[in-house]
């Protein structure tokens, strides 16, 4: 029996000697036949190397997420996690607040006090339906705005003739000098949202908007949309551009922020105002930022004199050829119709 067993394992043997020798001494598996279709280590960089060099494209004004994913991470990693944003919460409170708040003379200091990684960071884009009434426009939002100190228009005066003129400079495209000019010629002050950008390039010009009292207000240091920020970033962009304004003029910016590219969510909001800002946004606007695409003087002037409205916050862009042309005559056309420019400081 043993015999007829040692015999049948050596057929068995030597029919598959034979066979590894026709296989040229490769032994095929279930998996083999995956093994040349599997790219090399330097195949694989090409490929990454050709997708950096050749990313799809996007439109400039195309709304895009960018916050970064994260990947699950394990229990422990879960924990350490916790405690950081833990940590970031702690940044918040009250000695890092101290620099902002107070800035409205004698206000009391915000005193809510809510856990930011509770509160919802879905990106928003701020959006408004206009009419044609010259009524207070319809603003889109889920959020109680008043209770982090936003505003779109200034709901105490939908019963007066009063607009509010703001000016968003991320930099400087050679019509700011004029802008002032006009202003100071028709006894009109307005808002300038400045980025460090522009504090650093323009110490002149921020210092003559102080100068002929100007209000001048935060739009960030490097305008990052706000959603995809940490609670250290969203600090540290409102910080260092008060930092940078405070050397030139020796002065805190005023207490407004215009939140870049309108990007919020209620997380944003809540950080801003913790840190002593009103978020503004605006009941006017339209596509003006475009230096090598501008509508021209009368379209410029007819976009306001169409919808203007008692408590109204007028959005323009400072690197507008067509707005400069326009400003003189939109000043006056406002004021014929009995209109008064206000203060920001108005709206509380």
């Amino acid at each position: 029996m043993k015999l007829k067993k040692i015999l049948h394992l050596s057929v068995i043997s030597s029919l598959l000697a034979l066979f590894l020798t026709a296989c040229g001494g490769e032994l095929y598996t279930a998996d083999s036949h995956l093994e040349d279709k599997t790219p090399t280590q330097e195949n694989e960089q090409e490929t990454q190397v050709h997708v950096e060099v050749a990313p799809a494209p996007v439109p400039e004004e195309e709304e895009v997420d960018e916050t970064p994913s994260s990947e699950p991470l394990e229990n422990d990693d879960e924990s350490e996690e916790d405690e950081s944003e833990e940590d970031e919460s702690e940044n918040l409170s009250p000695e890092s607040t101290a620099i902002f708040v107070n800035q409205f003379g004698t206000e009391d200091a915000y005193d809510l006090e809510l856990d930011p990684n509770q509160l919802d960071n879905t990106s928003t884009s701020w959006s408004f339906r206009r009419n044609s009434e010259h009524s207070p426009v319809t603003g889109y939002y889920d959020i109680d705005l008043e209770r982090y100190g936003t505003y779109f228009i200034n709901q105490a005066a939908v019963d007066e003739k009063v607009v509010y003129l703001t000016f968003d400079e991320g930099y400087e495209y050679g019509f700011t000098p004029t802008i002032l000019d006009v202003l100071q010629e028709n006894n009109v002050q307005a808002a300038f949202f400045v980025t460090k950008y522009f504090i650093d390039k323009e110490p002149e010009l921020i210092q003559r908007m102080v100068d002929e009292g100007h209000i001048v207000a935060n739009h960030s240091n490097s305008h990052p949309e706000f959603p995809t920020l940490t609670h250290d970033e969203v600090y540290d962009e409102l910080k260092t551009t008060n930092d940078r304004f405070k050397e030139v003029t020796g002065q805190d910016l005023d207490p407004f922020f215009r939140p870049p590219s309108g990007k919020y969510s209620e997380r944003t909001l809540y950080l801003v105002r913790k840190l002593g800002y009103r978020n503004i946004f605006w009941s006017m606007a339209y596509a003006d930022w475009d230096v090598n695409n501008q509508p021209g003087k009368d379209v410029a002037y007819n976009h306001v004199m169409d919808n203007y409205h008692n408590g109204a916050i007028i959005l323009l862009h400072a690197v507008s050829e067509s707005n400069t042309q326009a400003l003189d005559d939109i000043l006056k056309s406002m004021k014929d119709e009995g209109y008064r420019f206000g203060s920001l400081y108005e709206l509380e």
